[in-house]
């Protein structure tokens, strides 16, 4: 009957309750499949439970799920690479590897409907929260990066990559004026990863906008400078950042030139989230939405079965994310054990190769 009621009625529910057990147990219903995608969830609660069955203790998590009224959330995802794989054109590229690519996309994502961590795939959570507070510190060393177990930049800062890419005069590890360079030091000359720099500190910039002129329309993070493209390791993909005071809700439009769907925008979209997240925190606001919106997006040959894998995924809600309150004034003060995900759930981790 169960079973009959929520394949018949699924598109009228409004609300889930769900109880997940921290266990592994034999069921005797199956319930049908749920586009839990469509839902987002509205809260958790976990408790500690003793099982008089089988004299044990699980941690229960009692949430419940509330249908989204507008927003597409990973589905927005699914279908952009469904687009780039059945009408995006074959195309040569610097790596050599090959695309399908297509020009001009969009996504955006309501943040009060959680945090926008795909759930098609396991995502590498801390290693997205590690390069984004990388990035905002201002540092251009990987070394800094791999001492804390995040490897995504060892392959383009290389000593064959230095070399091969006439930037032999670096260290290994060393990135160039990359993301975090054009962030807080903006203008000034690059000499190496161990120099300390001044320059303009767009950080700065934004956080003094929100805070004396809220209004404004001229709060813009801006990593692209064509006079040091030459001496970065990777030109910056994610390049262009638009924040906007909405009812005291803090939205952003990225503008991201190039878009690797397998790899790279998955974690692109969760980094943007969590910069609008630590922003809205520091000016005292609640985030709003993520508009994000690609040039290139493309899908390299060798990501081609694994990302069709994907796309037969289940989906499920995204998690919300709690920020430990620790009155941090400046993005510094920020570590990685801040950010907790809360009730995360997704399909198993899916390997693709980068393209380098």
């Amino acid at each position: 009957f169960l079973q009959s009621v929520i394949k018949e009625f699924s598109t009228f529910i409004q609300k889930f309750y769900l109880t997940l057990i921290q266990g592994d147990f034999n069921g005797d219903i199956k319930i049908p499949p749920v586009e839990y995608d469509a839902f987002y969830l509205s809260s958790i609660h976990r408790q500690r439970c003793f099982n008089h069955y089988d004299q044990k203790e699980y941690d229960l998590d009692f949430i419940a799920l509330t249908r989204r009224p507008n927003d597409k959330g990973e589905r927005q995802y699914i279908k952009m690479v469904q687009n780039v794989l059945r009408q995006g054109h074959s195309s040569i590229d610097r790596t050599g590897v090959g695309v399908h690519t297509l020009f001009g996309e969009k996504m955006e994502f309501d943040l009060d409907y959680g945090l926008p961590v795909l759930t098609s795939k396991k995502m590498f959570f801390r290693g997205i929260v590690e390069e984004l507070l990388w990035f905002l510190s201002g540092s251009t060393d990987v070394n800094v990066l791999k001492a804390r177990g995040v490897h995504i930049w060892d392959d383009n800062t290389s000593r064959t990559f230095l070399d091969q890419n006439g930037l032999s005069h670096y260290e290994e590890g060393d990135g160039g004026p990359i993301y975090g360079f054009q962030l807080r030091h903006f203008g000034e000359n690059y000499k190496d990863c161990r120099t300390v720099y001044e320059g303009f500190d767009q950080i700065r910039y934004v956080l003094s906008l929100l805070k004396d002129e809220p209004w404004s329309r001229r709060m813009v993070i801006n990593l692209w400078d064509p006079s040091k493209l030459n001496e970065m390791v990777l030109p910056p993909c994610h390049m262009t950042y638009h924040f906007k005071v909405e009812q005291e809700r803090l939205s952003c439009i990225l503008y991201q030139r190039s878009g690797d769907l397998g790899l790279g925008v998955p974690f692109n979209i969760v980094s943007a989230s969590l910069f609008v997240y630590i922003m809205a925190f520091l000016s005292k606001r609640k985030p709003g939405r993520l508009i994000h919106f690609l040039g290139d997006v493309h899908i390299y040959h060798n990501h081609v079965d694994a990302l069709r894998t994907q796309c037969l995924n289940s989906l499920y809600y995204f998690p919300k994310l709690h920020i430990e309150d620790r009155n941090q004034q400046n993005v510094e003060d920020f570590q990685v054990q801040d950010f907790q995900l809360c009730g995360y759930r997704s399909c198993s981790k899916i390997p693709m190769p980068m393209a380098v």
